[in-house]
């Protein structure tokens, strides 16, 4: 069944792993985040200092990472997966059949 899943489907799955990561790393989250919005836009900065502890932030980070690996199969999956539609050659049109 995995093997015949579309690109289109392997990125979907990473997006929502990457979703459920980070969201239960955020719930488990104790410190501070800052975002300083300034112009020109290379002095904007971001900040992040705490922690996340407990189960579910060990569960967010092998989600974040299986995300990862599901984005590399779903990239390998779009670039190599092409050769698998038929060729249809474009010099004689199909026949029709009454």
């Amino acid at each position: 069944m995995l093997t015949r899943m579309k690109s289109r489907l392997w990125f979907v799955a990473s997006g929502l792993m990457l979703l459920l990561g980070i969201t239960f790393i955020a719930w488990h989250w104790h410190g501070t985040a800052n975002v300083n919005l300034a112009i020109p836009l290379s002095s904007t900065s971001i900040q992040f200092c705490g922690s996340a502890n407990g189960g579910l932030a060990l569960a967010g980070l092998g989600a974040l990472i299986f995300a990862a690996l599901l984005f590399v199969i779903a990239i390998f999956r779009w670039i190599f997966g092409r050769s698998d539609k038929p060729k249809v050659n474009l010099a004689k049109p199909p026949e029709k059949v009454s």
